[in-house]
C-alpha cells in the first residue's frame, strides 16, 4: 500500500529532525501504517513535543521551537 500522507510525514519528520524536533505520526494516516487499513485520511496529523508544565503554561509557549517549526513547515510549502 503506498501512503502518500505517510511519505510527506517522513519528509516533514526528517527537516523537523534537524532542530532536534521528534513528531509523532498520529490520526488516520498513523492507524492506516499501524494496521495496514485504508482510513480515508483527509489530513496529516502530527504531535510536537510541549512543555512539559501542560496547561500552566500559556498557549504561545506551550509548543517548544514553534518559530523553528514554522520557519521549517513554510519553506516546505
Amino acid at each position: 500500500m503506498k501512503n502518500y500522507k505517510y511519505n510527506e510525514f517522513i519528509k516533514i519528520a526528517k527537516k523537523l529532525n534537524d532542530f532536534s524536533i521528534i513528531p509523532l505520526l498520529m490520526g488516520s494516516v498513523g492507524l492506516e501504517v499501524v494496521t495496514g487499513k485504508w482510513w480515508d485520511a483527509q489530513d496529516l496529523d502530527i504531535h510536537v513535543p510541549g512543555d512539559r508544565r501542560g496547561w500552566e503554561v500559556p498557549p504561545q509557549l506551550s509548543i517548544h521551537n514553534w518559530k523553528n517549526i514554522m520557519e521549517i513547515m513554510e519553506g516546505m510549502g
